[in-house]
């Protein structure tokens, strides 16, 4: 009885140990340069408004919008690239 008990502990003492894996959490916050949506301020007077006012601020509006979706592309494609790199 005790030969075996001796045996099946030597070959408990030589089988392969298992190997663990670490699961690492990295927080990742975009710069805060990425997030520059301004604000439009510079509305014209409604009371007098005339049609080239109206153009000029359609694009002022238009220009602002462009540079904000521009900057969440920017924040998307950082934590997309940020959620495929490897761990390290």
């Amino acid at each position: 009885m005790k030969k075996i008990l001796i045996v099946t502990l030597l070959l408990a003492g030589c089988a392969q140990e298992p190997q663990l894996t670490a699961t690492r959490h990295i927080v990742v916050t975009p710069d805060e340069s990425m997030y520059t949506c301004q604000r439009f301020n510079n509305w014209p007077d409604t009371s007098r408004l005339t049609a080239a006012q109206v153009s000029r601020t359609i694009v002022e509006l238009y220009a602002l919008n462009e540079q904000c979706y521009s900057s969440q592309q920017s924040i998307r494609r950082f934590l997309e690239e940020a959620r495929n790199r490897p761990a390290q």
